[in-house]
Order: C-alpha cells, then sequence, then structure tokens
C-alpha cells in the first residue's frame, strides 16, 4: 500500500508553480520602492538611449546621442535588454516600481523554467527507456523539479541580479537562455520514437524547434553570457537522447550558428576596439596580466561555490585581492578543489552509464550540473579579464547548475538509503526547512537595498578600503545637500588614493558652491595635475577664476576645456562670453 506524505501531497503540478509564484513574490516584496543605485544612475537615470524609441529603428543615432563609449556599445550588443528598460520608462518614468516588478516577473519566470528543465531532462530517454531505474515515477520527478526551482527562486544570492535593476541584462538573458534550453529539449522529445527514429514532425514540434532558435538569438542579444548556449544544448543532445550522431549534429547546425552574433555585431557597431581597450583596462586596473586574472578566478570560483552553500557575508562590491602566481597557497588549493569537483561530475557521468548498477542513473543529472555551472562562469571567470573580478550576479544563470547538481545527488543518496523509514517525508521535511531559511534571508538582504546609504554603508562595512564604495557614499550625501558628510568621505577616500581625480573635482565642486572659491581652485588644480587633459575641470577652474574677477585666467581655462572635448557647449558658451566681455573692456 502506497502511503500519504509530503512528497505524495507535492503532485501537482499547477501546485508547484503557484508555490514558487508566491514564494519569489514573497521574499522580493520589499524591493519595489528601492531606489536606482550604482550603474542604475548611468544605465537608466541619465541614459537617453532608452528614453526614445528612434535609436533602437536606427542603432547608429546612438553614437550622437551620448558621449560614454561604453554606454553606446553596450546599448548594440544588448539591446534586447535596453529595449525592455525603455518600455519601463515609456510607461513609468524613472519610478523605480516598475522596473522592479519587471525584474521579479522575469525571476520568476526563470524559476518556472529551471522547473521545466528539470521535468524535461527526466523525461529524456535515457531516464524513461527499457532500462527504466525502478521507482522513477512523474511524481518524483516533479518534486525534484519543485525543490530545485525553489533554491533557484528563494536563494539570497540572486538578490544581486533581481534586486540591482541594471543586472537586467543577467536575469532577462537567462530566460531566454533557459527558454531555448527548455523549448530544444521539449522539441527533441515531441519527436522522439523508441529507437532514435524521429516521428513526423507536426506544427508544435516545429513551433518549438524555431522558439528554440529565436530565443537563443534573443539571448544572445541580451548579454554575452548566451555565448555557451550552444554548448549546454549539444551537451544535452548528446547526455540524454540516443538516435545518429551525424542526424542530431545537423540539428544542432542553426544554434551553433547563433554563437557569431556576438562577435558579428561587436565588429560591425565597432564595439571590437572598445571591447579591447576595456580588456586593457581591466588589465591595468585589477590584474596585471591575463593568468593573474585566471588565478583569481580559481579564488573566485570557490567563493562562488562557498556563496551558495552558505550566502553569508554578502557584499555588491568586493575588495577582492589580484593573485599574481598559482602557487600561492590560496590559488593553488582552489585549483585543486575545482578540478576534483570537475572530476567528479566525470567520473559520475562514467557511474551513470553502468546501467546496471540500481539507482544510478541520477548520477548523470547531477554530472550535467556540474558542467552546467562550470561551462556557464566561463565567460565571466576564465583568461578574459573584467574590470571587476567578482559580483554575485554573475552566479545567477549558473546557480541553475549547482542547484540541479546538488538536489539529483541527495535523491540518490536518499535513493541508495531506501531502508530509511519515511525517507521522503524527512528529506521534504529538511528541504522545506531550508527553503524557508534561504527565503528569510533573501527577504533579509533586500532590506539593505531599501535607500543607498543602508547599501554603501553595509559595502563598507566589508569593504572598508576600496574607493568605489565610499565615493558613491560621498555622491549620495553631496546629492542630497549633506556636505559635510560628503567632504567627510571623500577625505577618507584621499588618504587612500591622494590623487583621486574625481574626489578632487567633486569637492572643488562643493567649495565653489559654499563660496570658497580659493580651496575650489587648489581642488581643481590638484584634479588637473593627474588628468590635465580633464575638460570638465579645466571649465570649473575658469569658473572659479571668473568668480575672483581674474577673467584672463578664467578665459584661458573655458578655452582649454572647449578645445579637449569639441561637444562641451558649456565650455564653449562660458569661452566666447568672458572673450566678450574682456574683448569690450580693453575698447
Amino acid at each position: 500500500m502506497q502511503r500519504f506524505g509530503l512528497t505524495a501531497l507535492f503532485s501537482n503540478r499547477l501546485f508547484h508553480f503557484s508555490i514558487i509564484v508566491i514564494i519569489g513574490s514573497i521574499v522580493y516584496s520589499n524591493t519595489f520602492r528601492a531606489p536606482f543605485v550604482f550603474d542604475d544612475r548611468l544605465y537608466i537615470h541619465s541614459n537617453p538611449l532608452i528614453k526614445d524609441f528612434q535609436y533602437f529603428a536606427d542603432t547608429a543615432k546612438a553614437g550622437n546621442a551620448v558621449m560614454n563609449e561604453n554606454i553606446k556599445n553596450l546599448f548594440r550588443t544588448r539591446v534586447v535588454g535596453h529595449f525592455t528598460l525603455a518600455l519601463n520608462y515609456r510607461y513609468g518614468g524613472l519610478d523605480p516600481a516598475g522596473y522592479h516588478v519587471f525584474n521579479l516577473l522575469v525571476h520568476l519566470t526563470n524559476a518556472l523554467l529551471v522547473y521545466l528543465v528539470v521535468v524535461s531532462l527526466l523525461q529524456t530517454p535515457y531516464f524513461t527507456g527499457p532500462l527504466r531505474a525502478e521507482g522513477e515515477s512523474p511524481a518524483k520527478n516533479s518534486t525534484t523539479a519543485l525543490f530545485v526551482s525553489l533554491l533557484f527562486v528563494c536563494h539570497p544570492v540572486q538578490t544581486g541580479a533581481v534586486t540591482f535593476v541594471t543586472q537586467r541584462f543577467t536575469s532577462l538573458a537567462a530566460l531566454f537562455y533557459l527558454l531555448s534550453f527548455v523549448s530544444y529539449v521539449r522539441w527533441r522529445l515531441s519527436a522522439h520514437t523508441p529507437g532514435g527514429v524521429q516521428s513526423a514532425t507536426g506544427l508544435r514540434t516545429g513551433f518549438l524547434y524555431v522558439l528554440s532558435f529565436v530565443s537563443a538569438a534573443l539571448a544572445m542579444k541580451t548579454k554575452e553570457i548566451a555565448f555557451t548556449l550552444p554548448l549546454m544544448t549539444a551537451a544535452c543532445e548528446f547526455m540524454f537522447f540516443d538516435g545518429d550522431a551525424r542526424r542530431r549534429l545537423v540539428r544542432l547546425v542553426p544554434h551553433f550558428l547563433t554563437m557569431l552574433i556576438i562577435p558579428l555585431t561587436l565588429l560591425k557597431s565597432g564595439g571590437a576596439a572598445v571591447e579591447l581597450a576595456r580588456m586593457n583596462e581591466s588589465v591595468a586596473g585589477s590584474a596585471n596580466t591575463m593568468s593573474d586574472y585566471l588565478f583569481t578566478q580559481f579564488r573566485v570560483m570557490v567563493t562562488y561555490i562557498r556563496l551558495l552553500f552558505v550566502p553569508v557575508d554578502q557584499n555588491l562590491d568586493y575588495d577582492y585581492p589580484v593573485y599574481k602566481t598559482f602557487f600561492t597557497p590560496e590559488v593553488y588549493i582552489s585549483f585543486l578543489f575545482l578540478v576534483l569537483t570537475a572530476g567528479a561530475g566525470m567520473y559520475l557521468f562514467f557511474l551513470s552509464t553502468k546501467r546496471d548498477i540500481e539507482g544510478i542513473r541520477r548520477l548523470r543529472l547531477t554530472a550535467f550540473g556540474i558542467l552546467w555551472f562550470f561551462v556557464t562562469l566561463s565567460v565571466e571567470s576564465s583568461v578574459i579579464p573584467l574590470l571587476d573580478l567578482i559580483f554575485e550576479h554573475r552566479l545567477y544563470l549558473a546557480s541553475t547548475g549547482f542547484f540541479i547538481a546538488v538536489m539529483s545527488f541527495i535523491e540518490f543518496l536518499k535513493d541508495r538509503a531506501g531502508g530509511i523509514k519515511y525517507a521522503d517525508e524527512i528529506l521534504s521535511a529538511l528541504l522545506i526547512c531550508i527553503v524557508t531559511t534561504l527565503s528569510a534571508a533573501a527577504y533579509s538582504r533586500n532590506l539593505v537595498w531599501q535607500d543607498e546609504e543602508s547599501l554603501w554603508r553595509d559595502v563598507l562595512e566589508k569593504s572598508p578600503n576600496k574607493i568605489r564604495p565610499r565615493f558613491n557614499l560621498a555622491n549620495y550625501y553631496d546629492g542630497r545637500n549633506m556636505t559635510d558628510k560628503a567632504v567627510k568621505e571623500y577625505m577618507e577616500i584621499l588618504k587612500i588614493d591622494p590623487d583621486c581625480v574625481e574626489v578632487h573635482s567633486n569637492m572643488g565642486a562643493i567649495y565653489y558652491e559654499q563660496g570658497r572659491f580659493e580651496e575650489a581652485i587648489v581642488e581643481f588644480k590638484a584634479a588637473l595635475k593627474t588628468l590635465p587633459a580633464f575638460a570638465v575641470a579645466h571649465n570649473n577652474l575658469g569658473a572659479a577664476y571668473e568668480a575672483l574677477g581674474r577673467f584672463e585666467e578664467a578665459r584661458g581655462e573655458f578655452q582649454e576645456a572647449a578645445r579637449l572635448n569639441p561637444n562641451f557647449t558649456v565650455a564653449a558658451d562660458n569661452f566666447r562670453r568672458l572673450d566678450k566681455m574682456i574683448s569690450g573692456d580693453r575698447r
């Protein structure tokens, strides 16, 4: 007689979807009034490209709308994500609530897609063939999918990609990535018959294949992390399906062609040169060489895994050390750990080929999850140096593989310990406790995002010697006329970096507004000593000179600012106005 328990209770797919949506909504219910922070200011608040749809009709016009080369080229390479920001702006202006609601909807959709990924993989020929293990059932498979999805939707590490509005690029790319992947698997399932022979292709089957291809293309135009999608689709094909290898490769060709979208977009927009410049800037600013970045990423990836297991001390802006040699103990030990983890995945895959061993098939899913984790992280954690060594939002897509691997391995261990009474109920109760704890932690983490001061104070507690969070906190105070607090933070930065151009420029602006013109001049000169081509500082120095009646010096600074930046109309107007005044006085 089959006993009734928690596993049997959670057997309805609609009920599963409801639970996932409800828990995810509760976890992020306190984020809707969170302000724009960090990169949101640059990519949303002051970005003209999302405020007029003409730039999407003709992306070439973007070059005339903004001066920032990074913004222009990311607009072209990540046009899908920018389009959603433009929709938010069209219907809600700069009210953060609409942006947060959209991000949450994307996250909830991703959680449901993760559920479908797991269910679909467990329906593939590898699991449903004639040697299917005893005890496998749709109810059991859907319960596995439920807990994988719940871990994904409530884990606090996901807040970096959901609550941080600009990281919509990450979560939206993940949506298209998962949609393409699950559509391909469903297409293969709908077309599959025993022995690997394909059945007649119907309208639904063709739609799924097209949806998979289109979603892959959209993912490539949302963020570069989608580059690995064809690799994971191919891995799924050869790990879980059967049939003639040549025919299977032919089916994958259109998906592999989508990998050309990213490099071709960069070449067409001229962004390749910018990306190369950014890489050079990264090498100079974060890691001295590509090898330094790679060595550091061994440590970073271990940190990512630790965060997934134990999400404590989360940080928006880590002050992460750069490791310059492989034989640093931290790097070497991390490398060994990663090699052992990858090796374990390969070994589990090998074990899963021995179909005569009872209950061994679940290990194929564990191996696939480990592969997913490493492959999806490879774009941002490899030899290509990025300016920032670590960001929690980079875990968003990779975490899917982690949760699949962990949950499937737990299921395998439970099946091997089949003699334990009420094993299903005990495991379900334990997982419910874990999901509840993670949900509470995520809700608490989101409280940090309620205003900029609390966010940057949280970062400074964990990265006290990093300039960027202190600079952002100072700017927050400056923007709210809390100038004493702003100057205090700026002075702390100068203790770390006495030549920080932005700090000297901002302090000069504060002193100018307070009528302390001599002190403002000192600060503007300090900025120009480090960066002589800083047009804004020249213009501001000219304004300070003019306020003191030093008109000749002011005119020279305005002229220099206009020369350095021909598009700096304010400086040009200041020069013409003052030149006319000085010339009139001479007459």
